[in-house]
């Protein structure tokens, strides 16, 4: 439905300010009326600051509609849940990488298949390393496809460069065993799928299983840790020194 299409960025980004109604019925109005369907006037939801409830008054009865806007604020959810979980490992904010599955999480990640608290322990204690210097994961492609109001089944491209020193030694082994033993700096670039069974509990969605699905690796050996950047550059860190944590202090996320 285009028009449902193109509301969508505006409705998250008033959906996640917290706007009240008076922000958001203007939105539901014009997609509304762009699809034959007439908004009620409900005075009682003013004091309403955005949610998903409220939406669903205002639409009146186009349910169909509410439906679809449903699934697109779960879909962005599902999406930013992905988005996280690749900042959480290349900044280690491991508390972010939690949060990505529920308590009773699954991972089969590599030589790992385990809880998600022991996942985390397993790719803290690689990460953690000294040498183990640049970590990016890039997300493509993501198909999300709703079982029901509680369950999706999801399916995540990614691509992870790395960039590791001769310290790195159990990541170096389990992506390269045949360099495993060099003394020079390593380049790794990882393409494969996040396979995930999500499930909505309590409002919120989380993994409760993954197959991290591996597809290919390449490995390139020499090179500088810094990637040769120049040091005068906005460079990433791995740490709260990287920019992204100004940047959210400075709107107040911090």
């Amino acid at each position: 439905m285009p028009t449902i299409g193109r509301a969508r960025d505006v409705w998250h980004a008033a959906y996640e300010a917290g706007q009240g109604r008076e922000d958001l019925a203007p939105i539901l109005r014009y997609i509304a009326e762009m699809n034959g369907t007439a908004v009620r006037n409900n005075r009682s939801l003013t004091t309403q600051r955005g949610h998903r409830s409220g939406a669903r008054e205002i639409l009146g009865e186009n349910t169909n509609m509410t439906d679809d806007l449903q699934r697109l604020i779960d879909k962005d959810q599902i999406r930013d849940v992905l988005l996280r979980y690749a900042r959480g490992v290349d900044r280690r904010e491991w508390e972010l990488v939690r949060a990505t599955f529920f308590e009773d999480g699954y991972d089969d990640h590599a030589d790992f298949s385990g809880s998600r608290d022991n996942f985390i322990a397993f790719v803290r204690e690689k990460h953690d390393a000294s040498s183990f210097a640049k970590s990016t994961h890039l997300l493509g492609n993501c198909l999300i496809e709703l079982a029901s109001d509680r369950v999706a089944a999801v399916e995540t491209y990614f691509v992870a460069n790395l960039q590791m020193g001769p310290d790195a030694g159990s990541q170096r082994a389990m992506l390269d065993a045949q360099h495993a033993d060099s003394r020079e700096n390593m380049r790794v670039e990882v393409v494969g799928r996040y396979v995930d069974r999500f499930e909505k509990r309590d409002g919120e969605w989380r993994v409760v299983r993954r197959r991290t699905v591996f597809d290919t690796i390449r490995t390139e050996l020499g090179g500088s840790l810094d990637g040769g950047l120049n040091p005068a550059w906005v460079l990433g860190r791995r740490d709260r020194q990287d920019p992204v944590f100004a940047v959210r202090a400075e709107a107040g996320l911090e």
